[in-house]
């Protein structure tokens, strides 16, 4: 690279001999009202920086002495125009490529905070497409890295939507909404979420969940993957309450441990099956009744079949109190949606719908879904899968009507629902408990009651629980 020169310190330049840079950052300079009045009160305070030459329609640059493109003072140069000056105190810089002008305006405006984020995409993908890499770039324009990706990422969304957004006042994008949009790894899902959200907080849950769903899916083809090579045979999922098998393994996809063959490549045998759905992979082993003369297999027999004795007693306990709160749960959401409870002030509605909706960013897995589930408790007779009929829009627009904290209750008493606090070896879950805990310590703003043997239930006391060290 040229070593960069100055001309000379300063000099004026006629404004007409002056060319805005046709990849400066900053496409929209803004009003330029108050600059303008400030100059014609006090003359222009900062020297431009310009360099000889100019580039033509066709993108050459053209080198003279006689004319002259601006690196910085892009706005100074049109608001003196406003103000009338027909010159301007400029600093002229020799030998300045097209990357460092670039690096120039692009250090100049983001530091200023003047660029859109459309914009930063733009000129960092510029200057990648001009041959220059992340280290370089850090290095010329003096950002860290991560930012320099994070602006990279966001070039690869459909641009035209993406400067749509920015120029909807009413939409309010930030640089945090398309950085959630980064955990997506397909580029095509990115685009859709960004042209299908609503609002700044839509497109990041929006985000959120597809991120989820995405890593939910890659875990869940692993373990299918390798458990077809494994020779392991697939089952059906009515097998995980059959009588005639028995679990030896499960886990659950939607936490946060990478896949790790290791766990199971002791436990694949001939006898073994595999079911995954519903964010678990599970592996199951048919139980064998063969008869046996010895007497140490016959007292083996008989253990495990006292062990499974107490197991299905004990699981008929936890049922016992698990199935009336689900539906106690239901009734009583029902009873607040409806209006039969009488409702904390607004601003405990304010705090109770912030702290619903943050448990539900954290718990719902499947978005998609959302709406159904809501319609569905609204309306249980109609059916979700046909759009058309005039009950669904009727019991679509009664779900989209209700107010956000009846919604969240909705589908988070629906989640509860779900929760097995039980584990299939019969310890204590104490995720889906602690998340059903926190639930109902919302509820109690409604004056829900849980009874003595709720609680056991859910804080894991209950003598129906395995104990993990047994």
């Amino acid at each position: 690279m040229s070593e960069v020169k100055k001309h000379r310190q300063t000099c004026n330049l006629s404004v007409r001999s002056l060319h805005p840079h046709p990849k400066n950052p900053r496409k929209d300079l803004g009003d330029l009202t108050e600059l303008t009045d400030s100059i014609k009160k006090n003359g222009i305070m900062q020297n431009l920086t310009v360099i000889p030459g100019f580039y033509k329609m066709d993108g050459k640059f053209f080198n003279t002495d006689q004319e002259y493109t601006v690196i910085i003072g892009h706005r100074r140069l049109e608001a003196a125009k406003a103000a009338g000056l027909t010159e301007v105190p400029c600093r002229i810089y020799e030998n300045l490529p097209e990357n460092d002008q670039i690096a120039t305006m692009l250090e100049e405006n983001m530091q200023r905070n003047d660029l859109t984020v459309y914009e930063q995409a733009q000129s960092f993908q510029l200057m990648l497409d001009l041959g220059e890499t992340v280290d370089t770039l850090s290095e010329k324009t003096g950002f860290a890295k991560s930012t320099i990706y994070h602006r990279l990422n966001i070039a690869k969304l459909d641009q035209e939507y993406l400067k749509e957004l920015e120029e909807d006042d009413s939409f309010q994008l930030t640089l945090n909404d398309l950085i959630e949009l980064e955990k997506i790894e397909d580029i095509e899902k990115r685009d859709k979420i960004l042209k299908e959200a609503r609002s700044s907080n839509d497109l990041r849950f929006k985000a959120q969940q597809a991120a989820k769903e995405e890593k939910l899916n890659k875990k869940e083809k692993q373990w299918r993957e390798y458990l077809e090579a494994s020779l392991a045979d697939e089952g059906e999922q009515s097998m995980k309450w059959s009588g005639r098998y028995e679990k030896i393994f499960e886990q659950d996809l939607r936490k946060d441990k990478e896949f790790d063959p290791e766990e199971v490549e002791d436990l694949i045998t001939d006898n073994t099956y595999y079911v995954i759905n519903y964010g678990y992979v599970t592996l199951l082993e048919e139980k064998t009744n063969e008869a046996d003369d010895d007497d140490d297999d016959d007292e083996e027999e008989s253990e495990r079949e006292k062990e499974r004795k107490e197991k299905e007693a004990c699981k008929r306990k936890y049922e016992a109190v698990r199935d009336p709160l689900k539906e106690k749960t239901y009734d009583f959401v029902r009873a607040i949606v409806e209006e039969k409870l009488k409702n904390p002030d607004k601003e405990d509605i304010a705090d109770i719908t912030e702290t619903l909706f943050k448990l539900f960013l954290e718990e719902y897995d499947s978005y998609s879904c959302a709406l159904d589930d809501v319609i569905e408790f609204v309306d249980p007779d109609v059916d979700t899968r046909d759009e058309l009929t005039e009950e669904y829009k009727k019991a679509h627009d009664k779900a989209l009507s209700l107010p956000q904290y009846k919604i969240l209750l909705i589908l988070l008493q629906d989640e509860v629902y779900e929760c097995n606090f039980r584990n299939w070896d019969g310890t204590y879950n104490e995720r889906a408990a602690g998340f059903a805990q926190r639930f109902y310590y919302i509820l109690e703003r409604w004056d829900w009651n849980t009874q003595a043997e709720e609680m056991e239930l859910l804080n894991g006391t209950a003598d129906y629980y395995k104990r993990r060290d047994e």
